[in-house]
């Protein structure tokens, strides 16, 4: 089950927007990434699938964002 998804970023013709998932479960996750490799073999070769950052790395990166956002 899914509980939301969007688009990444902002609209730029001929760019590719990532698409953020977001699952009702750790075992949803697990088994979305761990059958992830099949899909190049049913025809979406250009499609990847990575697992999101750990807490820390969000954290850092939005602490990172808001110091950058707050100079400007």
């Amino acid at each position: 089950m899914i509980t939301d998804a969007f688009r990444l970023g902002r609209f730029t013709a001929g760019r590719i927007r990532p698409i953020l998932v977001k699952l009702n479960s750790v075992w949803d996750r697990r088994a979305v990434i761990g059958g992830s490799y099949k899909l190049a073999s049913v025809g979406f070769e250009s499609i990847y699938i990575s697992p999101d950052e750990s807490l820390d790395t969000r954290r850092r990166r939005i602490m990172d964002r808001l110091t950058k956002k707050s100079f400007h």
